[in-house]
């Protein structure tokens, strides 16, 4: 990282990062250190032992000069680990999100068809997601289970899934949006 610093000219001041595993890095010691726990990553499954998580997060929060949690209920977990942690609440484009209400976008033609009433999923797929849930209710015809996941979360849906049950791609995310009677996310 020293050499691609000096090669850009730049002279970083703060380190902030969102993984444990960060800790592991060999890092200029004056560089001023924040952790943004966003999530509980020894709860994540199959990348590395648990211990191993809890370790490397344990040495990130002591040696970090800032540590941050998104929601209060990982704040009440870690505040141990942490004596000065802060909460800085997760948010949302407010107004991204506002244009699906706009009356003049149109629902999807694959999210029409479907009968009322309508739920919709908005989130990443992710393993810790119950996907067999989504898809039992999908079946139902009743609701519609979709997704707005990042594209490296794909691999995570299961390959029928998706257009069988009227996962909505993500090109269609706000529109998507005016399909739901009710949602979740």
């Amino acid at each position: 990282m020293s050499r691609v610093y000096r090669q850009l000219g730049w002279e970083p001041t703060i380190c902030w990062t969102y993984l444990p595993n960060t800790i592991d890095l060999r890092l200029r010691p004056d560089l001023f250190l924040v952790y943004d726990c966003a999530d509980e990553h020894a709860a994540f499954p199959g990348l590395i032992r648990k211990e191993t998580v809890v370790r490397m997060e344990q040495e990130l929060f002591s040696r970090a000069g800032l540590s941050l949690t998104s929601a209060r209920e990982l704040f009440l977990r870690k505040k141990e680990l942490a004596p000065d942690l802060q909460v800085v609440l997760n948010g949302a484009d407010v107004e991204h999100f506002r244009s699906a209400l706009d009356p003049g976008l149109t629902v999807p033609p694959e999210l029409a068809p479907f009968p009322r009433p309508v739920i919709g999923y908005i989130g990443a797929v992710s393993p810790w997601l119950d996907q067999d849930f989504l898809a039992a209710a999908a079946r139902t015809r009743t609701c519609c289970a979709h997704e707005c996941a990042p594209q490296d979360h794909e691999d995570v849906v299961r390959e029928h899934e998706p257009r069988e049950h009227g996962v909505a791609p993500v090109s269609h995310a706000m529109a998507s949006l005016r399909a739901p009677d009710r949602t979740a996310g």
